[in-house]
């Protein structure tokens, strides 16, 4: 059975999307005092929490705060705003972080993000400074997509900011869905130029995507829950596993 997909938006330009801020734009922010907490959430698995707050209003920035109310590690998925949290730009963010693209210049030009190998609990650097990796998403039926991976240790509480969002758009049809680790190895992963393209308008910058495209990485593929809507993003990418093709 085909997983289902929430809707189906023609352009991104049409509905601008939220996104990870660079470790720059991060330290340029005022964190709102005091900070009110919302949790209005759509589905949410049996031991992992999460919840919204302001950090930068003036900037459109929030704060999310996940915690894992169990004894056992957890990893999980975020969907919001009809998307899953990584889902929309990752070529960019994978492109431009940790000595690669633009943060190879300036290392503040950074997302700080790369391939999960694993359910390896994220290290907490401070809400400013965190970022989780990126994982491929098994959602059964031959779908897929890569977004951010949140894996948690038992009782651990993280947080992160996130930009992109208003007054009039603030974080709506929030839901976790668990992930369990399928494999980890090589892909062959490709990205529609649509997303870059996206990424610039929106942001009013010139980064690029990861070149060549498509690429081999070896990373983890996690599996979805039951039930958990396929990624809803109007883009054709492509995903096979080994290396890609001399």
């Amino acid at each position: 059975m085909v997983k289902k997909r929430l809707a189906i938006y023609p352009t991104m330009n049409a509905y601008p999307h939220a996104r990870l801020l660079t470790l720059k734009e991060r330290a340029a922010l005022e964190r709102a005092v005091p900070r009110t907490f919302v949790q209005l959430v759509t589905h949410i698995s049996s031991k992992v929490s999460v919840g919204w707050s302001w950090y930068d209003e003036s900037q459109g920035v929030v704060e999310w705060t996940f915690e894992n109310s169990d004894t056992v590690p957890h990893a999980v998925i975020l969907l919001r705003n009809t998307y899953y949290f990584g889902g929309a730009f990752w070529p960019v963010y994978y492109a431009n972080s940790d000595g690669r693209g633009a943060s190879a210049t300036d290392p503040q030009d950074n997302f700080g993000t790369d391939w999960a190998m694993g359910l390896t609990p994220l290290k907490d650097s401070g809400v400013a400074s965190n970022s989780p990796p990126l994982c491929l998403a098994d959602f059964g039926s031959g779908n897929r997509s890569v977004c951010f991976l949140f894996s948690l240790a038992p009782g651990e509480n993280w947080s992160m900011v996130e930009g992109g969002f208003s007054a009039s758009m603030t974080p709506s049809g929030i839901s976790l869905y668990e992930v369990s680790l399928a494999k980890s190895g090589q892909f062959c992963i490709g990205y529609d130029q649509t997303r870059v393209t996206d990424w610039d308008t929106q942001t009013g910058t010139t980064l690029e995507g990861y070149s060549p495209n498509p690429s081999t990485f070896a990373l983890a593929e996690v599996q979805v829950e039951s039930g958990a809507p396929y990624d809803v993003l109007p883009f054709n990418d492509s995903y096979a596993d080994g290396p890609c093709a001399p």
